[in-house]
């Protein structure tokens, strides 16, 4: 059996295995967290506010995160992330254990997990290039979006198999301790020392230069536009599918969510294998912006159908075009952006997870108005509209290699 390039190489190896086990129990702390949210308040809103927690610290400590990212050690900052989101998941379970548990408190734990999240981000992106040799790159990175798309599967498959059996606070338990590897495999990393940097900057001036490095170039600029039009206006309807679930009636709704959710990872697994055997000898641009156009069209072909089958083959087949999107859109960023300047281009890059809540919250308030379908709908139309337009606009994208 053929080993990628960058699974050759023992520093990358271990971070890929730890990062896979954390994010999963990210993933199944995601799901578990909806379902928790729609059984004390059945409020789609509330489903909205609380995904927008995760969310908005990352406006605010994002652009700083990359500017600690490029002047410390990143195997230090991932070390303290990883502990903290454990951390973080180990209180809320207790909280759940004791019966403290209520909406409020739970985007309390939502806004801890952003802000941690907003430096956590980061790093993981950042560290990459720095755990691999230049010609692993591409290995390395598919392998890196690869790790997201697994634990989507893993994560909430696992959670609907446990949360019927352990409840709550068991799926906050398992999720803290599934943060221990990381930590372990972060502690046990050599140093990873910064690029140098000029002697007296501060951080807001180190801050500023990385969005001038950005803005001096096109092709960057428009890669991280184009990166937060799926973040923003199409995951988000993930947040839907506690009230999709609910209304499918097929088994258990914690079993029917697990499914939803799987579904889109099953799909999103199938596209990263896609993109590693097809897409080398594409043009990247262009398949870029036909897979993003792809994933609009799949939201509004998903909001209008009925059939159970039906709806878990669409979401099957817009995790796939997800991936090849989110693939090759990383591939390209990494490759395009000098590394003394790399923490602060993927705190940008990470920036449309901050805005996520503005989807979140318009889906929601779209759901109560009308109905889930019709707020897909809308949301997968504005994609579709926002894509062909920087299609337009861009032929030098279109012509990427």
């Amino acid at each position: 059996m053929m080993i990628p390039p960058a699974l050759r190489e023992l520093r990358f190896a271990a971070y890929w295995c730890g990062i896979v086990i954390s994010l999963s129990g990210h993933m199944m702390g995601i799901v578990v967290r909806g379902w928790l949210v729609n059984e004390l308040t059945h409020s789609s809103v509330w489903l909205g506010g609380v995904y927008a927690m995760v969310g908005l610290p990352g406006l605010v400590l994002g652009p700083f995160a990359g500017a600690l990212v490029d002047r410390v050690d990143r195997g230090k900052v991932l070390l303290v992330t990883q502990a903290l989101h454990g951390l973080n998941a180990l209180l809320l379970a207790i909280t759940i254990l004791t019966g403290s548990i209520s909406p409020p408190l739970l985007l309390v734990f939502a806004l801890a997990a952003g802000s941690i999240g907003s430096f956590d981000w980061t790093v993981r992106l950042a560290i990459v290039p720095k755990l691999v040799r230049p010609e692993s790159l591409d290995s390395a990175v598919a392998l890196s979006s690869g790790a997201w798309i697994l634990a989507g599967v893993l994560g909430p498959a696992v959670a609907g198999v446990l949360l019927p059996r352990i409840g709550a606070a068991g799926c906050f338990f398992v999720t803290a301790a599934a943060f221990l590897p990381s930590v372990l495999t972060a502690f046990r990393r050599t140093a990873i020392p910064p690029e140098p940097s000029k002697p007296g900057d501060s951080w807001l001036q180190s801050t500023l230069q990385g969005y001038r490095y950005i803005l001096g170039r096109r092709l960057l600029r428009t890669l991280l536009v184009l990166e937060g039009i799926p973040v923003v206006f199409g995951l988000p309807f993930t947040t839907l599918f506690p009230i999709l679930a609910e209304r499918a009636a097929v088994g258990s709704n914690e079993e029917t969510l697990g499914l939803l959710h799987s579904a889109v990872g099953v799909g999103a697994i199938l596209g990263a294998i896609f993109s590693s055997m097809s897409l080398r000898t594409a043009r990247r641009g262009r398949a870029l912006l036909v897979s993003a156009g792809a994933f609009g069209a799949g939201l509004m072909t998903f909001a209008v159908s009925k059939p159970f089958l039906v709806l878990v083959a669409l979401l099957v087949a817009i995790g796939a075009v997800e991936s090849i999107f989110s693939t090759l859109n990383a591939t390209l960023v990494q490759r395009i952006t000098d590394e003394a300047y790399r923490g602060r281009v993927m705190s940008v890059y990470n920036l449309p997870w901050g805005i996520t809540p503005v989807g979140g919250l318009s889906l929601g308030l779209l759901a109560k108005a009308f109905d889930p379908g019709v707020a897909i709908a809308l949301h997968g139309s504005f994609i579709a509209l926002l894509v062909v337009g920087i299609a337009a606009a861009n032929p030098e994208l279109r012509r990427t290699p």
